[in-house]
């Protein structure tokens, strides 16, 4: 499966580990603003997850450029919910958009 651009995808380790083949809507809050919802899809091919419809307005919101950092805290399983936090990069390219890199945690606390 070719993926656009647009798409973000959960590294497999974390996906096998945490998400167990889940598939449906997460909540993604940044700060105090309002969640946004975007859909989970789990890939059976390739063993991960992926974030498709929503993340481009997520994307588009925080305008995320090349070299952003976002860290994605699973605060909440059902519904499932990440709190992010977005590092920008000190040099942002100014046509690249919406690839950035971001990686993912577990908050034990929440589960």
């Amino acid at each position: 499966m070719v993926h656009d651009e647009l798409n973000q995808v959960i590294p497999s380790d974390f996906s096998r580990a945490h998400l167990n083949k889940f598939k449906g809507i997460a909540n993604l809050r940044v700060g105090e603003d309002k969640t946004m919802e975007v859909n989970v899809n789990f890939e059976d091919n390739n063993r991960r997850s992926i974030l498709t419809i929503g993340w481009k307005s997520f994307n588009q919101k925080y305008n995320l450029q090349v070299g952003d950092i976002c860290k994605f805290v699973m605060t909440q399983r059902e519904p499932l919910l990440f709190i992010v936090t977005i590092t920008p990069s000190r040099e942002r390219p100014s046509l690249k958009k919406f690839k950035s890199q971001g990686f993912f945690v577990i908050n034990n606390a929440f589960i």
